[in-house]
């Protein structure tokens, strides 16, 4: 921060810590795969809860996650290609948790009926 900002709130200072104890490349190395990024969530779905207190996300292929979510999910620009971004795969990751758990109903109502937040 510089005079006169506001300090980050507390779980971007968190997050920033967490992302900067897991990096395996320096700071001025930059390369994709030296991406990381750092989520947290609790939402809730009816009475069923999807909660984590924040994880590292690396870039890495999805394989695990159903169809239907990476469909939604898909990366808008290609070049270089996304599908991996760690950014991605987090919200992969929570989607993927949501479908497994909604019941049968379409996604798009099962996302009008969560509550909660994601950081």
């Amino acid at each position: 921060c510089t005079a006169g900002e506001a300090a980050p709130p507390a779980w971007a200072a968190e997050a920033r810590g967490r992302c900067a104890a897991e990096s395996l490349e320096p700071r001025a190395v930059l390369t994709t795969d030296a991406i990381l990024a750092h989520a947290s969530w609790d939402v809730s779905f009816g009475a069923v809860a999807f909660t984590n207190p924040g994880k590292v996300f690396r870039a890495g292929w999805s394989g695990d996650v159903a169809q239907e979510v990476k469909e939604m999910l898909q990366p808008l620009r290609q070049i270089p290609k996304r599908d991996a971004h760690p950014e991605r795969l987090a919200l992969l990751e929570l989607f993927d948790g949501l479908l497994h758990d909604r019941g049968g109903g379409p996604m798009s109502q099962t996302l009008s009926a969560c509550a909660g937040s994601m950081e």
